[in-house]
């Protein structure tokens, strides 16, 4: 799979959630996954918070 694919692609919004009691993580810490910081710096509230 060359397609990069962004957490707020509507393909993933699209995916299917049930609860189960999982814990959630937090991938801007300890994930091979990149994360772009600008996000951090949204004021709406639309991205997760320190």
């Amino acid at each position: 799979m060359t397609e990069i694919v962004l957490m707020s692609d509507p393909k993933v919004a699209a995916v299917p959630v049930q609860e189960c009691g999982e814990r959630l993580v937090d991938v801007r810490r300890d994930s091979p996954l990149l994360v772009d910081e600008r996000k951090l710096l949204d004021s709406g509230g639309a991205f997760a918070a320190e």
